[in-house]
């Protein structure tokens, strides 16, 4: 009997305190997720990036401390590039995204910042207009630190509708090892060269000597800025963001026809003609009233002329006498 009544104690027991712990917790309050993913195809496979996330959804612990999870904040996409050890690799990437109507200039301007945020630069940009003369599309080419390339593409704003993202990569080992190598060598002939200059008595070789001085020099400047533009190339990858309003065709230059150069070039040299024969017809009409000047004075000379001669002719011959 005392047996049983234990058991039932220990049973009792066990219900309180399993109420009691669930009067001190708070249900935990999670808004449905509006997560959206696409997919762009590109050269590395698909991306997926995150749309508009939940709200922040807020957590009651028992203890009465609360943590809040913040889903709003951009979700950063996996794009895993890869990052070779001890080769000098030169990336770019080219990437159209579909804007909202009417927020072309606001993502445009959100690229821009987004790029200079991560260390980058704009390199150059292009913008097309609709029908009506407002600007719908257009391209802006960044240079991106080359570790930030992905930050950059998955830090866009999440309205940004993916049409396309194809990376491309250039390898410049080979060529950066043998730059370096020639720079070496160049250096280390420039450093013979300094010591027999030291070394040097007499005027004709201190004279060739600075004169192959001054060409190593120069091959080591030209080697060098080969050097630092690879280098540079390498650091700051090239990212080309195309973007298009929604909804909206932008106006599409027209393909020049092949023949258009041909037609063109003939355009050129028949107006240079007509400026030819203007410029001559011109100079003709300028010196026109000094040729009647001159004519009509040599018409005038000659008529006189011509008339002493008759009067000279008409005139007796008196006889002279003996």
């Amino acid at each position: 009997m005392r047996t049983k009544l234990m058991v039932a104690a220990v049973v009792v027991g066990v219900v309180v305190v399993g109420w009691a712990g669930s009067l001190t917790r708070s249900p935990v309050s999670v808004a449905p997720s509006n997560h959206m993913t696409f997919s762009a195809s590109g050269d590395g496979g698909s991306v997926t990036r995150a749309g508009p996330a939940a709200p922040a959804a807020q957590f009651q612990a028992p203890n009465g401390n609360s943590l809040t999870v913040d889903s709003t904040a951009p979700q950063q996409a996996s794009l895993p590039l890869g990052d070779p050890q001890g080769q000098q690799i030169e990336r770019s990437v080219a990437a159209a995204y579909v804007v909202p109507h009417d927020q072309f200039l606001p993502s445009f301007n959100a690229v821009v910042a987004r790029a200079v945020s991560l260390g980058g630069y704009v390199d150059s940009s292009s913008t097309s207009p609709d029908e009506s003369g407002k600007i719908v599309s257009g391209t802006i080419t960044v240079k991106i630190p080359q570790a930030k390339l992905s930050d950059l593409l998955s830090g866009l704003p999440g309205d940004f509708e993916t049409s396309s993202i194809n990376f491309t990569s250039v390898d410049h080992t080979a060529q950066y090892v043998d730059l370096n190598a020639q720079i070496s060598s160049a250096k280390a002939h420039h450093a013979v060269l300094l010591k027999l200059l030291a070394q040097a008595s007499g005027l004709d070789q201190i004279v060739q000597l600075d004169d192959q001085i001054a060409q190593v020099e120069t091959q080591i400047n030209r080697l060098q800025g080969q050097l630092d533009q690879m280098t540079h190339a390498v650091a700051y990858s090239t990212a080309a963001i195309s973007l298009k309003e929604k909804g909206i065709t932008a106006v599409v230059t027209p393909t020049p026809s092949p023949w258009e150069p041909l037609w063109n070039s003939i355009k050129a040299g028949l107006g240079n003609a007509r400026d030819v024969v203007a410029a001559g017809l011109l100079s003709i009409i300028s010196v026109l009233p000094l040729l009647v000047t001159l004519g009509l004075g040599m018409f005038i000379f000659r008529r006189r002329l011509s008339g002493l001669r008759h009067s000279d002719a008409a005139a007796p011959v008196t006889p002279v006498a003996d």
